[in-house]
């Protein structure tokens, strides 16, 4: 028997496994820790999104699961402290306090979501590892908040036009 045939009493091998052979490698990632500074400027959606990619990849979906609905929750507040004053003009108190959501919401998913997948990828990879370029995912989040902010002002106009009153004058 030579040592390079197959040992069907030898445990299965992962990809991702940091055992240190040739050949091993791991997929390509979004660097997490950078997808968690970004979100302090793109919001906790977008780095939720990139880190759910990562899972993906990494081959965990329920953690990929978990990163999707942080996303779409952060989504859903967003486009509720953009659109409800514009709707309801009793709710003029909202500037301060979606300021301290955010902050609160972005610590909350930065601690219990991005840092175990910065880690993780940490412990696993180091820095080895092929990332996935950046040009894309800022330029799409970029595209989205100019839609969201036209639509915003769309929404303004077309409520000022029916002479209803907002909360904020745009």
């Amino acid at each position: 028997m030579t040592e390079d045939s197959f040992n069907p009493y030898e445990a299965p091998k992962s990809p991702l496994a940091p055992s240190g052979g040739e050949g091993e490698t791991a997929p390509p990632l979004w660097n997490p820790g950078a997808a968690a500074n970004w979100s302090l400027v793109l919001s906790p959606a977008f780095g939720a999104f990139l880190l759910a990619k990562n899972w993906d990849a990494l081959g965990e979906p329920k953690r990929a699961r978990s990163q999707r609905i942080w996303a779409w929750l952060c989504v859903v507040a967003i486009l509720f402290s953009i659109f409800w004053p514009l709707i309801n003009s009793s709710f003029s108190e909202v500037g301060v306090s979606v300021n301290l959501w955010f902050v609160a919401y972005l610590l909350c998913w930065y601690g219990i979501a991005a840092r175990p997948q910065i880690t993780l990828v940490d412990e696993m990879f180091g820095k080895e590892y092929r990332r996935r370029g950046w040009l894309v995912p800022i330029f799409l989040t970029l595209l989205l908040l100019v839609g969201v902010i036209l639509a915003t002002v769309l929404l303004a106009a077309a409520l000022a036009a029916f002479g209803v009153t907002t909360a904020k004058q745009i």
